[in-house]
């Protein structure tokens, strides 16, 4: 019990220290949790999801037999992208419409928070494995691991889904990012820190009862306002211009509009989020410049996911969405770096 305590402390004073929005411990049954997150998330991968999603719904849904069955609690963290340390450097940007792609602000002004939640979560393993005097098993998962974050976020009461299908967080609204640490430490006392577990009726967010913004804000129609909460994924900017492997159709290019990496315009929209405003990235930069140089920067950032080619292959739908002379101009200079590449 005294042990319990102790951890507890260690993990409220940690929290502190780290700036974090929110925090809770749930306890981990597995039976129970895949009951729960049965109500929040379809029973089967629809068709238009990316390989990487339905080849592992099974996991996210909790019903393959030997997947975290060791785990029996969960640290689930918040930390607002205005907490996450500035890059040390600036990005290039151009004042020419014409030459330049917009870059959410949380990738293009902020370290990758991937590895600054990861950081976090190691010193809270570190800290408990201290404190419980034995050798506590732990897996950390930022967006790294096939679990369902948004659904264990609400079960544990860090917070409730908005339109916009991000987790919405008391006092920071959607504009947070989310990790987890498993653990295999049972807490024997958990009422004093751990939020109900029983209730997923209501996963929707009070805040958005009259609130469609961050419907409205979506060109491309990937949040359905029929269906608050729901999204269409194939539809996502974000699945575009980060995840999606294969070449662009006309129409999913011009779905991109002008946005290089990401698009955060049904986070930015949310009257309760503060979030950082994407820049106009320098795209003669990016096509032009020198791999390595460009590497070394775009490294630090969530921009180094879908990796430069594919950078390189939206910054060309988006000077093609454009279609105006400088854009022309540039896109002729990169055909040329490419051909002289080949021919050298």
């Amino acid at each position: 019990m005294e042990l319990n305590k102790k951890i507890c402390r260690f993990i409220s004073e940690e929290a502190k220290r780290q700036n974090l929005a929110e925090y809770k411990i749930l306890p981990f049954n597995k039976n129970i949790i895949a009951t729960q997150i049965a109500q929040l998330i379809p029973q089967k991968a629809d068709t238009t999801y990316p390989e990487y999603l339905k080849s592992t719904w099974n996991k996210r849904l909790l019903i393959e037999d030997s997947y975290l069955g060791w785990v029996k609690s969960a640290l689930i963290v918040a930390v607002d992208s205005h907490n996450i340390p500035s890059l040390k450097f600036d990005l290039p940007q151009s004042a020419n419409f014409a030459v330049s792609g917009l870059v959410a602000g949380y990738a293009s002004q902020k370290n990758d928070y991937h590895l600054h939640l990861s950081e976090i979560l190691a010193n809270f393993a570190k800290g408990i494995t201290q404190l419980a005097e034995r050798e506590v098993k732990t897996e950390i998962s930022v967006d790294t691991k096939p679990v369902a974050e948004k659904a264990l976020a609400f079960i544990s009461g860090l917070g409730t889904f908005g339109k916009n299908t991000c987790v919405n967080v008391s006092k920071h609204g959607c504009g947070t990012f989310i990790g987890i640490l498993f653990t295999d430490l049972k807490y024997p006392d958990t009422k004093s820190y751990m939020s109900s577990t029983e209730n997923t009726s209501n996963p929707l967010s009070h805040l958005c009862n009259s609130c469609n913004l961050c419907i409205e804000a979506c060109p491309t129609g990937a949040l359905n306002p029929q269906l608050p909460g729901t999204f269409k994924h194939k539809l996502c900017r974000c699945h575009l211009n980060i995840e999606k492997k294969t070449e662009l159709s006309d129409l999913e290019r011009k779905l991109l509009g002008n946005w290089v990496f990401a698009c955060d315009l049904c986070i930015s929209s949310c009257p309760h989020t503060n979030a950082e405003k994407p820049i106009e990235l320098d795209l003669e930069w990016l096509l032009l410049g020198d791999d390595k140089k460009i590497k070394k920067l775009v490294d630090f950032t969530t921009m180094k996911f879908p990796g430069l080619k594919k950078l390189r292959k939206n910054a060309v739908a988006v000077l093609l969405n454009k279609a105006l002379p400088d854009s022309h101009k540039l896109l002729k200079k990169y055909k040329e770096k490419i051909k002289n590449s080949f021919s050298s």
